[in-house]
């Protein structure tokens, strides 16, 4: 099962053993407490009993701090008896990996504003063998110090992210020009399809994992 909670429109997938079907139910605007009810909802579709669930995932930013706190309180809330794996996958991994697909694109420069006068930037690489490379770790950075990845011809590269707009003039000039995609706010479908093909991003989880600020929150 995977759930994110971290905006007003929630969505909660679950994929059923030995299949490559994904159910996911989602709401707009929602309060917390409408949370449960979607669950209910795709347990009762799916005719899947919450005992039955083997492991749980969710998004652990960076982003939004209210956001993913959220995310992580009701991932342990669904997890009350301990009779679940939890797991976490960044938000920058996980929006990477949807450009990456959407956009046949093999390197993916995601950059979001972060406000205050910065960025989350990460650079993800997927592999046509299903194997994915991390070449710039999630990090919180001025406009000013982005770096470019040497590729090769015949490697496809996307810039996505509402940093690239904002910033345009603050970039170092070696980027050349830049034309980037949107990026969609994650879905809990999404998570189980990157922890399926590339499980090396999802992070064990326990009741006291904190949020992947990457500054602190009164900061």
């Amino acid at each position: 099962m995977a759930i994110d909670v971290s905006t007003r429109n929630y969505h909660v997938a679950i994929c059923p053993n030995n299949s490559s079907i994904i159910y996911e139910i989602s709401s707009r605007e929602c309060e917390l407490e409408d949370f449960f009810t979607l669950t209910e909802r795709i347990l009762d579709k799916t005719k899947i009993k919450l005992e039955n669930i083997e492991s749980m995932v969710c998004s652990r930013g960076p982003s939004s701090f209210t956001g993913i706190r959220k995310n992580l309180t009701v991932l342990n809330a669904l997890n009350f008896e301990g009779s679940f794996s939890l797991f976490t996958i960044s938000n920058l991994a996980a929006q990477s990996y949807e450009v990456a697909v959407k956009n046949q694109a093999e390197i993916v420069l995601l950059a979001n504003d972060a406000k205050r006068e910065q960025i989350f930037f990460a650079i993800y690489q997927f592999k046509k063998n299903n194997d994915v490379c991390c070449l710039v770790e999630d990090s919180i950075i001025s406009p000013e110090e982005i770096t470019k990845p040497i590729v090769s011809d015949n490697q496809s590269i996307c810039f996505a992210g509402d940093a690239w707009n904002k910033y345009q003039q603050r970039f170092p000039e070696k980027l050349g020009n830049i034309t980037p995609v949107e990026v969609e706010p994650v879905l809990a479908s999404t998570l189980i399809s990157l922890s399926q093909s590339h499980s090396s991003l999802m992070k064990p989880a326990t009741n006291n994992t904190q949020p992947n600020y990457l500054r602190h929150p009164v900061n």
